[in-house]
């Protein structure tokens, strides 16, 4: 008789607990389903640069390729600026730095210091293209659904006031982080 209450109270013991760890899976699923647990969504828009530009705000479309729409910034800078272009790669390292003088030519507009302006303007001047599209380290367009983060690596071109149109556009490299529209 002690045998069989011995294996009695062991199975209780195990169907008790069973439930339980049972009751726990489902929650956690449960929650799991409703994305409780997936922190991607609430990581917000944003995008930095060092100082002397700041990054206001950002938009970022997709389908199929990504596109920068809206890039506000304002200059931080003691001097006033002229903004030459913008790049949008996921790589390390620019690809498209523009010519001092090439800057000069298209007359891009001018930033006095503490100015906000919507970057993405200058696209279709005859400074940048006329739209702002994001690429892959090798050059190929970067290709994200709506929905999907965006994690990259922005460029902005400019000139500052008395530079003399020699050499290569100044550069100030920033990070974007932006979920795709």
């Amino acid at each position: 008789m002690t045998r069989w209450g011995r294996g009695q109270a062991a199975m209780e013991f195990l169907t008790t607990y069973g439930w339980g760890i049972l009751v726990i899976v489902i929650v956690l699923a449960a929650l799991l389903y409703m994305g409780v647990f997936n922190v991607m969504q609430k990581v917000p828009d944003s995008c930095g640069f060092p100082p002397g530009i700041k990054c206001e705000s950002v938009r970022v479309q997709g389908g199929p390729a990504v596109w920068i729409t809206t890039l506000r910034v304002t200059n931080n800078m003691p001097k006033t600026i002229r903004l030459c272009g913008i790049e949008c790669t996921e790589g390390s390292i620019p690809q498209h730095s523009p010519q001092a003088s090439d800057c000069l030519f298209c007359n891009p507009p001018l930033m006095p210091p503490g100015a906000t302006a919507d970057a993405a303007q200058i696209a279709g001047t005859q400074c940048s293209p006329v739209t702002l599209p994001c690429e892959k380290e090798n050059g190929d367009l970067l290709v994200l659904e709506p929905g999907e983060m965006l994690r990259a690596n922005l460029y902005i071109y400019y000139l500052e006031e008395g530079d003399s149109g020699v050499g290569l556009a100044r550069a100030t490299k920033g990070e974007l982080i932006s979920r795709v529209q």
